[in-house]
């Protein structure tokens, strides 16, 4: 295979993923500090990021068949839903989480059958206030006279 075609499959695979899947979540180095926090939904269309400087607290519940973890980062709440979420906590709390993804459905079979310990299982993301929201907040829709855009209601 020549070098363009190994560079562009590594571009590939790096925005694709593997076959086996990664860890869904990543983290900075040692000594490093996140600055944002990125949710990636499922299918890769929707993305949404928060800054850390904003975080304040979490919630984090045993639901029985799975677990939520709910965070609050200035006025937006992230939940996370799935499995093995202390993975994730223990990285908010040291500031390191950087990102998380929403699995995909053959892959949340696939773990559910043979849960790692050190890796977290994310079922489900719920932002508030969602994006058409917050789209609608900024464009001033509801103020049809002017179209200016205002100041969010928080």
């Amino acid at each position: 295979m020549p070098d363009s075609e190994i560079r562009r499959a590594n571009v590939l695979s790096t925005i694709l993923g593997d076959q086996k899947g990664g860890k869904g979540h990543s983290s900075v180095g040692p000594g490093e500090q996140a600055f944002s926090l990125r949710a990636d939904f499922r299918g890769g269309r929707r993305k949404r990021g928060t800054a850390m400087s904003h975080y304040s607290d979490y919630q984090w519940d045993d639901l029985g068949d799975r677990e939520r973890l709910e965070i609050i980062f200035g006025e937006r709440i992230i939940t996370i839903e799935g499995h093995n979420l202390q993975v994730l906590s223990r990285l908010i709390d040291k500031g390191k989480l950087e990102s998380f993804e929403e699995e995909l459905t053959a892959r949340i079979v696939q773990l559910r059958s043979n849960p790692p310990d050190n890796e977290a299982l994310v079922t489900s993301i719920e932002i508030y206030p969602d994006f058409e929201e917050l789209k609608r907040q900024i464009k001033g829709e509801e103020n049809v006279q002017t179209r200016f855009t205002r100041r969010l209601e928080r």
